[in-house]
């Protein structure tokens, strides 16, 4: 239900990303905080999406379930690997000291 909000994510770290690309330690960080929220929407699509359609969200089992368990049990640990990084990248940096011009 609150899928748009890592669209908001995504187009405000792309924004941050874009305004800081001088500072080079700050962009790097940035930049690896967009591709992993950008990560997670790849994960998403690819895996955790597909077994909810098969399931029909879960509410009917295929032959093939437990397959599609596992694989979206992976993809759900895999995105919040993925935040998680985006999260400390972030967080990073902010802390970084200023660069001198």
């Amino acid at each position: 239900m609150l899928g748009f909000v890592v669209f908001g994510a995504l187009a405000s770290t792309l924004i941050l990303a874009i305004k800081v690309r001088k500072e080079r330690g700050v962009f790097a960080l940035t930049l690896i905080a967009f591709l992993c929220i950008a990560g997670t929407q790849i994960v998403f699509w690819m895996f955790t999406y597909p077994a909810n359609q098969a399931t029909n969200n879960w509410t009917m089992l295929p032959d093939n379930w437990m397959a599609l368990r596992t694989r979206w049990e992976y993809s759900h640990a895999a995105g919040a690997d993925l935040s998680l990084i985006a999260f400390i990248a972030l967080t990073w940096s902010v802390l970084l000291p200023e660069e001198s011009p």
